[in-house]
C-alpha cells in the first residue's frame, strides 16, 4: 500500500515513496511574519500535518519536516515603519502568534525551524555558487537570476510547474534598467535608505524572497528533497523560481521530487489573504467555544475538500453530524483496506 498525493510537478496524482530508505525529507514554506495567521494558513498546515501523521503513524516513515520563517521582507519593513518600531519586534511577535496558533490546532511542531535572518551568510554563499555556474549576475549592487541563460541550457526547463498566470505580464511589472531581461528576478536586493541590510560581496543588501527557500532547503535537506509543500498561490512566482534557483545551484535537474500544494480558502469568492485584508484570524475562530471542540471541528472542516482544491467559507457550514463522522469514516476506510489502523484523535 502506498500514499497517493497530487504531485504538482506532474500535475497528476502520484504514489509517494521516499527516494532513499525510510526517511522522508520534507520542506514546507512557512509564513511571512507581519500579521496574524488566518484560516487559509490553517487549512494548509492542518492538511500537511495530517499527511505527515499518516506517513509516520501508518507507513512508519521518519519524517524530517523543515519549516522556514520569512522574518525579513518588504511587508515586515512596511509594518514596522507604520508602527514606528523595529523590524525584529514585528517579526518575533507574529512568529510567536503563528506557533501559538499551530499549537491550538494541534499540529505537530516542525523538526527544524529556519529563520531567514539566521542564515544570511549561507544564503550569500548559495547565490555566489549560482553566479559561478553562470546563471546569475550582479547589477548595481543587486544580483539577478539570468533566466535567458537558464532556459537556454539543455539541462533545464522553465517553468516546471503549471503556471495559471501570464509570466510576461506578472514579472515584467518588476522590470528595471538593472536587468538584462524583464523576466529576471532578484536574488540579492541592494539596500535602500533606512532599511535593514547585511554585508555581501555585492554591497549592503538583503536576500530576495525566492532565494531563501532554495538556500535553506538545500542547507538542511541536501539534494534531492522528497517533498516540498506550500499554498497553491505560491506556485508562481515563488515555487517556479525556487525550482530554477535550486537547479542552477546544482546545475542539475530534479532537486525536488514532489511538490504538494494546498488549495485556497475562499471568502466571498476571493482568496483569503493577509494582503487583501479579508481574512479571519485563527484565534478568532477558536474563541467562541471551548478550544478542544473548536479545534476538532475546524480541523475536520479544513480536511473536507481535496487538498489542492479551493474551499469556500460557505462550505464550512456543514452539520455537526457530518463533521463529527468525517475522520471516523476515513479511519474505518483505512482499516478495511489495510487490516488495522489506530487514529490518533485531536
Amino acid at each position: 500500500m502506498v500514499l497517493t498525493v497530487t504531485n504538482s510537478l506532474k500535475n497528476a496524482p502520484a504514489a509517494f515513496v521516499p527516494h532513499e530508505g525510510n526517511t522522508v525529507n520534507w520542506y514546507c514554506c512557512g509564513p511571512t511574519v507581519y500579521d496574524d495567521s488566518h484560516l487559509g494558513h490553517a487549512r494548509s498546515y492542518v492538511v500537511f500535518d495530517t499527511i505527515r501523521r499518516i506517513l509516520v503513524d501508518f507507513f512508519g516513515y521518519h519524517v524530517n519536516f523543515v519549516l522556514n520563517i520569512t522574518d525579513i521582507d518588504d511587508k515586515i519593513i512596511n509594518k514596522a515603519k507604520a508602527l514606528e518600531t523595529d523590524v525584529d519586534v514585528i517579526a518575533r511577535y507574529y512568529e510567536a502568534k503563528f506557533f501559538q496558533a499551530l499549537n491550538k490546532l494541534n499540529c505537530l511542531p516542525p523538526s527544524s525551524i529556519l529563520r531567514v535572518t539566521d542564515y544570511i551568510p549561507e544564503i550569500v554563499s548559495f547565490i555566489e555558487q549560482i553566479i559561478s555556474n553562470g546563471y546569475a549576475y550582479e547589477s548595481n549592487g543587486s544580483v539577478y537570476f539570468d533566466l535567458t541563460k537558464f532556459k537556454s541550457s539543455e539541462k533545464h526547463e522553465f517553468p516546471k510547474l503549471q503556471v495559471h498566470s501570464d509570466l510576461n505580464s506578472l514579472e515584467a511589472n518588476d522590470a528595471s534598467g538593472e536587468k538584462r531581461c524583464p523576466l529576471d528576478f532578484v536574488l540579492w536586493k541592494a539596500a535602500k535608505p533606512h532599511e535593514p541590510f547585511w554585508d555581501s560581496p555585492w554591497g549592503k543588501g538583503r536576500p530576495g524572497w525566492h532565494i531563501e527557500c532554495s538556500a535553506l532547503s538545500n542547507l538542511k535537506l541536501g539534494n534531492p528533497i522528497d517533498i516540498h509543500s506550500g499554498g497553491i498561490d505560491l506556485i508562481f512566482p515563488h515555487h517556479t523560481n525556487e525550482i530554477a534557483q535550486s537547479e542552477a545551484f546544482h546545475d542539475a535537474p530534479n532537486v525536488f521530487l514532489n511538490f504538494w500544494h494546498c488549495g485556497h480558502l475562499n471568502i466571498e469568492g476571493s482568496k483569503m489573504s493577509k494582503s487583501l485584508k479579508n481574512f479571519i484570524a485563527i484565534d478568532k475562530i477558536l474563541e467562541e467555544r471551548p478550544i478542544r471542540m473548536q479545534v476538532r471541528s475546524a480541523a475536520k472542516k479544513l480536511l473536507k475538500i481535496p487538498d489542492s482544491k479551493p474551499l469556500g467559507m460557505e462550505l464550512m457550514s456543514v452539520s455537526d453530524q457530518m463533521r463529527q463522522g468525517l475522520l471516523d469514516k476515513f479511519a474505518i476506510k483505512l482499516e478495511d483496506t489495510a487490516g488495522s489502523f489506530t487514529w490518533k484523535k485531536i
